[in-house]
């Protein structure tokens, strides 16, 4: 009889209860750090679910003899060496939903920070200047912008 199949998720970046629910059939493990995983645990992992700050590469890749599927949870691949993966024949899938929210959030703050220089006033700030009038700008309703 075949043993289930592991899925292992770093901390944060799947509902691990919610995956026990739908998948019945599999072993869902978590853990904290990529670095400090339990070899034998990573040595059986044939998925494995990621969030940003965690790297995948070559080196670690070694690790995960089993792997099959990288799934990254959140936008972005950064960390993860997709050049590796691919030629180990692991599938890579992209779940951005999660943090589309956050993304936007963030895009919007660098939007209105940018838009009134926020960045060179509060250096100037910290040189003991007030820097005011080089911060002005016309309202970003007016602005020609692009995300």
């Amino acid at each position: 009889m075949r043993e289930a199949p592991l899925l292992v998720s770093v901390r944060g970046a799947a509902d691990t209860a919610l995956l026990r629910q739908r998948l019945p059939g599999c072993a869902i493990r978590e853990i904290t750090a990529l670095a400090t995983v339990d070899p034998n645990l990573a040595a059986r992992a044939e998925v494995l679910v990621l969030r940003s700050g965690h790297r995948l590469g070559t080196d670690r890749l070694s690790q995960w003899p089993a792997l099959r599927h990288v799934i990254r949870a959140g936008s972005g691949l950064d960390g993860i060496d997709i050049d590796a993966l691919a030629a180990r024949g692991i599938s890579v899938h992209r779940n951005p939903e999660p943090a589309a929210g956050a993304v936007a959030e963030w895009a919007l703050a660098a939007l209105l920070a940018l838009a009134r220089r926020i960045p060179y006033g509060h250096a100037a700030l910290l040189q003991g200047r007030h820097a005011k009038q080089h911060c002005l700008a016309p309202p970003v309703s007016r602005m020609r912008l692009a995300i």
